[in-house]
């Protein structure tokens, strides 16, 4: 370092977590997939009503799904809204 160069000291920022950096993905991908969601079903014309009729759930949890506010949502209720707006649900580890 040359002369009147900062010195940083301090801590160094702490290492994520293994499970912090799995909830997080978690968590950005389930708004991403309530985006797609949404673009899909209006692209197909449905209302929320409509999608959660066709699936046997709740218009309000179809709204929450959207906005990535369902954080417990089953990969099944999952599969079965995106092939009711014309989607498919496929996962790669």
């Amino acid at each position: 370092m040359g002369a009147g160069a900062p010195l940083s000291i301090g801590r160094m920022a702490p290492k994520e977590r293994a499970v912090d950096r799995g909830s997080r993905i978690a968590r950005l991908l389930l708004t991403q997939l309530g985006r797609e969601i949404r673009d899909a079903r209006l692209a197909a014309g449905l209302t929320q009503v409509q999608v959660a009729l066709a699936c046997g759930l709740a218009a309000s949890y179809i709204s929450r799904i959207e906005r990535g506010a369902a954080p417990g949502v089953s990969l099944h209720h999952l599969a079965r809204i995106l092939s009711v707006v014309g989607l498919d649900l496929t996962a790669r580890a």
